[in-house]
């Protein structure tokens, strides 16, 4: 699970870099979330 969060903590950063929409911010925030739950239930 270690790189699947990685991971997608490249890809928000990526996305954070490319341009910094609070949406996008809202969204990766979400996706970082439900990464940490689901890791948590399994």
């Amino acid at each position: 699970m270690t790189i699947a969060a990685s991971d997608l903590q490249y890809v928000s950063g990526s996305i954070l870099g490319v341009g910094s929409h609070p949406r996008s911010w809202a969204m990766s925030q979400w996706g970082v979330m439900v990464t940490y739950e689901l890791d948590q239930t399994l």
